[in-house]
């Protein structure tokens, strides 16, 4: 018995080493990805690439990541997580490598597309997979917050950060910190030992189990694409400068900082389903106002208001998922990622077959009133 004991006890201390590495990877990963993400749809049209093009690369992307999820989680059985996350960074290099020299070289948006879904499959599987195997139930919101503000605390300054260095010096400049940054964060996972996750693809089980599931986090996917590529192009569209877009991106990052922790303690206590329901709410204002949103004043509203939808969406779904995935955390989360990629791809061919900015936050905030609706 007493043996049993400081089994467990010895369990939750190594469990807990191994989420202080694994926040330590994301922060660094997140800053670097933060300087220059908000930024990648932007940069695209500035090299003179059309709307159309932008949005067809994101589509290929997101395909591409559906695709290769499951080989990922194959590869991750075999290698082990870290392993897998180690192999991320030189492909994370490569890609915005190939963003760099796009036009110079005439690189393909396609291959740009599957390079950079190479990158997000090799990282976010075996990441989330590491997070969901490393927590605990009992907590998992109040972990589930932290693990969601880590990025957040990266997105306040590094928009701006990557904003200054581009207008300062060049993306020449931004692109090697970058890099550096990349190599630095796949030290910190590397420090404990690795853990291989089996895979069965039990789809017909996670077709009639997480159904549920699965139409939120399409949702999650769908807005995520607003958030993440519509929205930021539509800020450059209506204000015309980069330096406005990253700070843009730095308030909408204050905007979910300052609710995440207060929001995963709550779901902790009194239910992860009621703050979902209450993101759908806020998002549904919140596209709504962005329909006439046109200066620095509107925008900076939006902003806030689906900064705050953004957590209180993604801190209770993620805990409820990763909850799901304690069993076979590679499995679910490639399973995840797909369902998500399909929203994100859902989303921009929606404005690439219509063009019109206004119907997508339309669209979105339509999803959102069914969120509102649908029972969990």
């Amino acid at each position: 018995m007493h043996e049993h004991s400081n089994f467990h006890i010895d369990e939750i201390i190594k469990r807990k080493k191994e989420l202080k590495e694994l926040y330590l990877s994301l922060l660094l990963r997140s800053f670097a990805i933060s300087m220059i993400s908000i930024f990648v749809p932007v940069y695209l049209l500035i090299e003179g690439f059309s709307l159309p093009d932008v949005l067809i690369f994101y589509i290929i992307l997101n395909i591409a990541t559906i695709i290769l999820s499951p080989l990922t989680a194959i590869l991750t059985s075999k290698i082990g997580v870290k392993h897998t996350l180690f192999i991320s960074a030189p492909i994370t290099i490569l890609y915005f490598g190939l963003l760099h020299f796009l036009t110079e070289f005439n690189i393909p948006l396609y291959a740009l597309a599957i390079t950079g879904a190479l990158a997000v499959a090799l990282y976010w599987i075996p990441i989330h997979s590491d997070f969901a195997r490393s927590g605990d139930k009992k907590h998992r919101g109040s972990q589930s917050a932290t693990f969601i503000l880590i990025p957040r605390m990266a997105d306040i300054v590094a928009p701006l950060a990557g904003a200054i260095i581009v207008e300062t010096y060049s993306f020449s400049i931004l692109f090697a910190i970058i890099s550096l940054i990349t190599i630095g964060a796949m030290i910190p996972p590397l420090r404990s030992s690795d853990y291989k996750s089996k895979i069965s693809w039990d789809w017909k089980k996670f077709s009639k189990k997480k159904i549920k599931l699965s139409s939120f986090m399409f949702y999650n996917g769908f807005i995520s694409e607003i958030l993440k590529v519509v929205f930021p192009i539509f800020i450059f569209y209506n204000l015309g400068n980069l330096v406005a877009l990253g700070e843009l991106g730095s308030i909408f990052a204050v905007g979910t900082f300052i609710v995440t922790i207060a929001i995963g303690k709550y779901s902790d206590r009194f239910g992860k389903k009621l703050l979902i329901k209450m993101a759908g709410i806020v998002f549904f204002l919140g596209l709504l106002l962005a329909v006439s949103a046109n200066n620095m004043y509107s925008l900076t509203i939006v902003a806030i208001i689906l900064g705050l939808g953004s957590s209180m969406l993604k801190v209770p779904l993620f805990a409820l998922e990763t909850n799901e995935a304690r069993k076979h955390p590679t499995e679910f989360m490639a399973l995840r990622e797909m369902i998500i990629r399909l929203g994100m791809a859902t989303a921009a061919f929606i404005l690439l077959i219509t063009g019109d900015m206004s119907l997508i936050f339309l669209c979105g905030a339509i999803a959102s009133g069914f969120i509102i609706l649908k029972k969990i």
